[in-house]
Parts: C-alpha cells; structure tokens; sequence
C-alpha cells in the first residue's frame, strides 16, 4: 500500500507542512490563499508534491499553474472545497472533486469532478463533470477505501430550506473510483441520520472505513455513522451528539477508539466511539488571535494537527501527539508548530487539506532497523502502526540460534537475544481491520572482535594509546575515557596521543572497543581575536567569559597573554568545565617578565564537547593590558562571548586542534587499562633567571629512578624544540638534588625550555615547558618603600656586572647614576629628592626596564 501520498499539505494563507522532514517543517509563501479548503496529492514512494489545489486553482509544486487549472467550482469559504484521489491503477491519473454550495459571493455549483492527467511529467486539468447540484450537495467530502483497491468519496445531501424551514436530507451520497475513474455520476444514496437543511460541516472517515463521522454547523450536530465499505451503504447511525455551538473541525484518532470534534465557540470534545460518550477537554485553542478550533487533519505521523484562522502577529498550528489515547494523556500542545515571522510569509486559517483516510492509515514501522549486531546482545523489537490493531506476530527465521529474553512472538515488544552468529530475518505481522500489514527486518549476528592494547605516557601527563602487535581493525580501534558505556570517545585508530596537559585531566582508566566503521575528522584552527576576561582589580583572578566546545574533541594548544603589571613571577592557568572540575591547572614561570611582552601560555590539553568552559588567569598582583573585543565562533568547534560589562581585557590568538568522531555499532570485547603516569624522575622545580653568562635555568629533582640524563630543549616559538645541551642524571636517588645550565646563545627576549628526561633504556618523558626572558626584567629588581617620604632602596633579584642605574625626573634631568658591579644587593638614594615622581631605570646594554616611584 502506497504511503506517501499526504506528505506534503498546502493550506491557508501562503502556508504547508512538509512530512518528509520530522517533525514536519513549516512551509510558507506558497500561492495559495483559501479560508478553508484544499487538498494535495504527493508522489506515494518519495512523498514529493505532485501538485495541490484550493478547489478553484491547481499548482505544481513550484507554484506555477496547470494547464486547464483555472476557474475549477471550488470556493475559499467553503469547507472541503476540494478532494484529490488517484486513480488505483495508473500512476498519471487523478481526479479532483469540489464542493461549492454558499460561497456567500459568486454561483454555487454544487459538487463536481475534474479529471487531471499527467504526460511526460506535464499536468492537465480536464473539463468540469457535474456530480451534485445546489440543491443537493453540502460542503462536506471525504473518501475512505473501497476493500478492493478503489475509493469511495462521500457527501451529504441537503433541501437546502435552512434550519427551522422544510423537512431537510438525511441522504448520503457515496461516489465509487476504481481503475475505470469515476464510475458513475450516479451515487449510491443511504437515507440515515440528521436532515441537512444547510450547508456547512466536514465529513471524515476512519481507518477501518467502517465508519464516517460529519459536523452540521448551523444545525449543532455531531453524528457517527456505520459504514459497508463493500457496497458504499451507510448501514446505519452509530452516535448523535447535539446541542453544540457552530461544531466544526473532526477527526478520528488512528487506533479509531476516538472522535475528536471541536466547534468554532472554542470547545473540543473526545467523542468514545463505542460507547457515544462526549468528553470536554477543557484544551485551549491555538492563540492565533479568534477564539475557534479549526479543521483537524490526521498526519502521516500518526499526530492529528489543528488549526485555527490567525488574525493576530504569532499563529501556530496545534498538535495532539498522542490521539490514540484518553484525551488527559493525548499530548495537546496548542503551540506545537509556529507560523513564519514576519506572518506575512504564510499563516494559517480554519483550513486544513482533505484527502483519503487510505493515505495516513496502515502505515507501519518497526524497529530497530536492519543491521549487524553482537553476538548475545538483547535487542528490544517494537513497532509503530496508524490504525487499530487486532494482534501483531514476531517470526524469526532460522527458528533456533534465538530466544526472547522478555515477551513472547505475540507481544507488541518482544526483546530477542542471538546465541548464534550468522543472517537472521525477523518478519512481524500486524493484523488490522481484518487486513494483514508486514514488515522484515535483517540481522547479522556476528562473534566480537578482540583489540589489544597499550597506554603510556609521553609527556609528564600525555598519553599514547597504541597495540603492541599489528591488528588489521586498529583502524577502527575506539577509546573511551572511562567505560564504553560512558560513550566518552578520546580517540579513533593507533597510535592515539591524548594530550592532558596536566594530572587534574588524567582519566584512571581507558577502555577499547572495535567499530565496524570509525572516522575521526581532524583539523586545525585558530581564533585570532580576543577572548574577554572581565576587568579584574590589583590581584583578583581574571575569568574569561563561558566557552562551548562544538567539537566532540579539541586540544588547546596555546593563547597569548600581554601583562601591564608582570606576575612575580609565577601565575596560574586554570579550566574548568560547564561542572565546576577542574580539567588543567598549571603554574607557570616568567623570569625577567617585560611589561608589555606578548607571552604565549603553552597548554596542550583535551577539552571535551560541552558548555560553559571557562579559564582564569591568576598571577597575584599581575594585570593585563586591555585589548579590543570581538566576539568568536568557529562554526562546528568552538565559540564564545558575549562581552560581559566589565572590562574588556583578554587573551588572544587562541590555537586549537579538533575531532569529531563518527562511530557506529561496535561488536568487541571491551578491555580497560589503569592509567599509571607516576614518572621515573620526581621534577619538583624548574625556572630560569637572565643573567651576565645568559640563561640560567634552575631545577631539582626529589628522587630518581633509572635516571640516565636531562637533555635541555629551547624553542622560540613554544613548538619546534631543539636540544642544547645535557647533563647527567643521577641514575637512582630519594635525596633532593640541583641542577644548572646556563644557556650562553639565548635570544634576546622570550625563550621556551623544557627538559627531555631520558632512562637508561631510551624511554622519554618532558617536563613543562617554562618561558624565560632574556634581558632584565620588571622582577629583576624592587624599589621600596614606594612611595617614600626620605630615601629609596634598590633591591636586587639577580647578580648584575654589568649594568647602569640612572634616576631622573619626570621631564628627563638626571639625578643619580651608578654603575653596578658584581656583588651589589641593594642601593640607596633619594634622601634629598623634592616631592615629586621620578623614573628608575636599570639598564644592562641590551634591555632597559623602567619603574616609577614617589617622592612625599
């Protein structure tokens, strides 16, 4: 049975739905504009628009007009102006009936077919065939299936005296369409229930098509009828409800237990079927501005959708999710699906399109889909059916190699289990209206794969996760901080080098899986504007504003920071996930720091997709230059922002790499390993000072093991490290031990180091990587007090030979002056100076660093 035909509606002003998207995507600026009736006809297998129809006027999908498909006997006013229904056995044949009896202006024509046929993909709209007259026919059609691949469309017949005049008609009429078209202009007439004396009402019918249900408005009715889908007999009436306000808009749910019908005074009703019991559900109407329910149409989803004519700025269409049950549990949500902004793109009306119930009935899905699983995995069946059910079959073929671990073949939702590898077909069986639906679904059970692998440490808390041997699914290979479970992926394939950063990132265990197919996309990327970190006072902590990490992975590699006031020298990075923990937290050291250098902070750690990261900057007293601010977003990977209000100071030039990871089903066993990063050297302290031989670095160790020789690296840049120099460990030790190095060739200003720690058996771990500046730096020297009512002192931090000190005053006279000579520890000066401000520099022949002091 074709399932696709109702995918896409047109309705109201300029608006549709699409089904092929879910949920259902709002379309606007159509050509259409009707009050109320129209109705549309979709390709059955693609569900794409084949062309739709107001009743007067016919479109293609692209909004151009048909041949012939003007002036068509439809109205805008009138309810189901307009039905489509396919002829069951050419693929290029429809007929369009329309309804027109009180358009209020214009001629009422009554009820009418056109046939539409469709050649080399071309649409032509045939003449006018005359069903119904004025007389005769209402604004009411449905249609519901014949039982032998053919439709009946139905109407109802009228005097049309008016309520309160003449005896009215209680005649429907149903018109047979088979492979011949419209059979006859001569309907099959049942004479049963309410005497139409007007015109207005809806007609629908339900899955079964055992049953039509119809609205009177002017005569406050609501009946259900009995129908034989055999003979198109209406066999007799099943519910009569009156006393209603303007009733209207009607559906029944999919499982037909229900009506649902509502009036335009605002009241919805769910009508028991079988028991004729009228329920008020006290629901809300969409607030589109009138205080009326709408049209109700039963979707392709199984969700019947209600409009309602929108006169104010925000219109939606209602939605109840969940028809098939009692309407306290029916999932009405009023403002299910909003109409365009500005509203002038598409809006709704009372309308909704009329087509065949045989369109959204009997459609079934069953789940999960077809494909491979494990051996021994319990795998939950169920399945989605629009329509009453009256039992459903699970049969497995082979029949042995399987159980069902919870339900039995005849539950709606069985969960089998496969204890044999190898295709398996699980074919259900739904039996509904004395009809029989079916739905296979493939298995391939297949035994689990088995990685092997290893985790180490490179860098002091990097990790390297590889296999030891040679495995031909390494490619596929998935780790996971964590159990599998925690579907928290670090990596895909070997080797992996998950980069920490430091120990408050280091997972206590990693686990592996195999995929049957992994991809990690990889890229690199940088983000040269200004991350904000609010203006913080002298020694309060800077904390950058929430960061998203878009990707399932980033590393960040490193982001520059620009000090006004130089820490002292250490300074602390911390990042903290959306949670409050502490993902890295590194001190780091600025020998010599210059105000107004631009130092990059090596980070070098994984941050996981997620929210409301942030980084703070603590370096004491130390504050940072203020730099422009511009919002970032690297779509995919990673954004931030907006500017707080206080303060615009920043990091910037923020590098990263990233991965997204795209996994499916894994079949494999899922060994852990501890992670263990304890290094064979105990490092407690690593620094560098400038001096007069060049870069002194300075660090200790408190204990050794198998500890063969520090190699020194240097790096300009913070990447690209190159050996300088070695010098020998200890080998083994529990005793705190010193080393130097000075390094004669530094460069003038920022340098980066780190230590390459090798074992006797070749094995390397770095330390952290530490910047050092060569020349004299703000923390080279103090002067204090500051300010001062007498003298000065001048505090020296290093051992300088040769360097100058001059002091002047603020308009550049020189003071005082001294040569510095090696062993000086401190100067005083300034006893006689006036009150005033003057300049202290300290100068070496190669840098130059100025302080202020005060004069009281």
């Amino acid at each position: 049975m074709a399932q696709k035909e109702a995918n896409v509606w047109w309705f109201g002003t300029k608006s549709g739905l699409d089904f092929n998207f879910s949920p259902p995507l709002y379309l606007d600026s159509k050509p259409i504009n009707t009050y109320e009736g129209s109705s549309t006809i979709c390709d059955p297998n693609t569900g794409a628009l084949i062309f739709a129809t107001d009743g007067q006027s016919v479109w293609y999908p692209n909004g151009t007009t048909v041949s012939g498909g003007t002036g068509l006997r439809g109205a805008s006013s009138s309810a189901q102006s307009a039905l489509i229904v396919p002829n069951p056995s050419n693929a290029n044949q429809w007929f369009i009936f329309t309804s027109n009896v009180d358009p209020g202006t214009g001629t009422p024509y009554g009820t009418n077919y056109y046939t539409v046929n469709r050649a080399a993909g071309v649409l032509t709209v045939g003449a006018v065939t005359n069903l119904l007259g004025v007389s005769a026919s209402t604004e009411q059609l449905c249609a519901l299936g014949d039982g032998a691949n053919g439709y009946w469309v139905i109407t109802h017949g009228t005097d049309g005296s008016g309520v309160g005049v003449g005896a009215g008609s209680n005649a429907i009429h149903a018109f047979r369409v088979t492979s011949a078209g419209v059979v006859s202009t001569a309907p099959v007439t049942s004479n049963v229930g309410h005497a139409m004396k007007s015109y207005q009402g809806l007609m629908k019918t339900n899955s079964c098509q055992t049953q039509i249900a119809a609205t009177y408005l002017s005569e406050a009715t609501t009946e259900v009828y009995n129908f034989d889908n055999s003979t198109g007999t209406v066999t007799g009436l099943a519910c009569s409800i009156g006393s209603l306000v303007q009733p209207y808009g009607l559906e029944f749910s999919p499982n037909d237990l229900y009506l649902y019908h509502a009036t335009l005074g605002g009241t919805m009703y769910q009508l028991t079927v079988a028991t004729c019991a009228n329920a008020n559900t006290s629901w809300a109407y969409p607030p589109n501005g009138s205080a009326r329910f709408g049209q109700m149409q039963l979707g392709p989803d199984g969700r019947i959708y209600v409009s309602n004519e929108c006169t104010g700025s925000s219109c939606y269409i209602g939605v109840i999710s969940l028809p098939n049950n009692p309407f306290a549990s029916a999932g009405w949500n009023s403002t299910a699906i909003a109409s365009p902004t500005p509203n002038t793109l598409g809006y709704p009306q009372l309308g909704l399109p009329t087509f065949s119930r045989t369109f959204v009935s009997g459609i079934l899905t069953a789940s999960p889909a077809s494909g491979t699983y494990c051996i021994n995995t319990d795998i939950p069946l169920s399945y989605i059916f629009s329509g009453p059910v009256t039992s459903q079959t699970w049969t497995v073929t082979p029949a042995t190699g399987w159980s069902f671990t919870s339900g039995t073949s005849t539950d709606p939702s069985p969960t089998i289990r496969f204890t044999t590898a190898g295709p398996y077909n699980v074919k259900l069986d739904v039996v509904s209206c004395s009809r029989t639906y079916t739905k296979n679904i493939s298995f391939t059970i297949v035994n689990p794969k088995t990685p092997v692998g290893t985790v180490s440490c490179s860098a002091p808390y990097d990790l390297i996760l590889d296999n030891p041997a040679v495995d031909a699914d390494e490619p596929n290979y998935i780790w996971y901080a964590g159990s599998v479970a925690s579907s928290n992926i670090i990596g895909i394939g070997t080797p992996v080098i998950y980069r920490v950063g430091n120990t408050a990132s280091i997972p206590s265990t990693i686990c592996l899986g195999v995929a049957s197919s992994a991809t990690p996309t990889v890229g690199s990327n940088s983000i040269a504007s200004s991350l904000t970190l609010p203006g913080a006072a002298n020694g309060v902590p800077y904390v950058s504003n929430n960061i998203s990490v878009l990707s399932d992975q980033l590393v960040l590699k490193s982001f520059d920071l620009k000090f006004w006031v130089c820490p002292s020298p250490n300074y602390t990075v911390t990042i903290k996930n959306g949670g409050g923990t502490t993902v890295y937290a590194q001190t780091n050291t600025i020998a010599s720091c210059v105000s107004g250098t631009v130092y990059t902070v090596i980070v070098n750690t994984t941050l996981k997709k997620g929210n409301n990261y942030t980084i703070t900057i603590d370096g004491g007293g130390a504050q940072l230059y203020r730099n422009s601010w511009a919002a970032a977003t690297n779509a995919g990977e990673i954004t931030y922002g907006p500017e707080p209000s206080a303060g615009i100071t920043s990091i910037a030039n923020i590098q990263y790499d990233y991965k997204n990871f795209a996994v499916t089903t894994t079949c494999s066993t899922n060994p852990c390993y501890s992670v263990s990063c304890s290094l064979p050297v105990e490092l407690v302290e690593f620094y560098g000072l400038s001096s007069d031989q060049g870069l002194k670095l300075f660090w200790n160790t408190a204990s050794e093991i198998n500890n063969s020789y520090f190699q020194i690296e240097h790096s300009l840049t913070g990447s690209d490290f190159t050996a300088i120099g070695k010098v020998s460990g200890a080998g083994n030790s529990n005793s705190l031990i010193n080393y130097t190095f000075i390094d004669a060739n530094a460069s003038q200003g920022i340098n980066y180091y780190r230590l390459a720690q090798y074992d006797f058996d070749g094995s390397v771990h770095y330390s952290k990587i530490i910047i050092v500046n060569q020349g004299i730096g703000s923390s080279d020297f103090t002067v204090s007090p500051n300010p001062s009512a007498s003298n000065f002192t001048l505090h020296f931090n290093r051992d300088f030979s040769q360097a100058n000190l001059l002091v002047t005053d603020i308009i550049g006279r020189n003071l005082f002056t001294q040569s510095l000579t090696s062993g000086n520890e401190s100067i005083t000066f300034g006893e006689y100076f006036p009150k005033g401000i003057y300049l202290v520099q300290l100068n070496d022949g190669k840098s130059t660093v100025v302080k202020r002091i005060v004069k009281e």
